[in-house]
């Protein structure tokens, strides 16, 4: 699994009191990058503001309270364990 985090100012100049634009996205199963972002908290698949750690530390809220969601509203793992159960999971469902 490889998570993306990226951070950019393509709506700057529409909004320069909230220049940056947070976004999530976990690479497809087959390694490419997907072009879909993931949900965060109700904000739905970005944060949006004006300093980037305030976005990370916003970011890291929403993970720790599991509201970082997948397209089909599975939460992201927030530790290796519960990677882990995910991966045994999607096996299981495989099988």
């Amino acid at each position: 699994m490889r998570i993306r985090i990226i951070i950019d100012t393509q709506d700057a100049e529409e909004a320069p009191d909230a220049p940056f634009t947070l976004n999530v996205y976990k690479d497809d199963d087959d390694g490419t990058p997907s072009g879909n972002p993931l949900g965060i908290g109700e904000e739905d698949s970005c944060l949006i503001g004006y300093g980037i750690p305030d976005l990370l530390y916003r970011l890291a809220q929403h993970w720790n309270l599991a509201e970082v969601y997948d397209q089909d509203g599975e939460a992201m793992p927030r530790t290796g364990a519960e990677w882990v159960q995910q991966v045994r999971r999607e096996e299981d469902e495989d099988n």
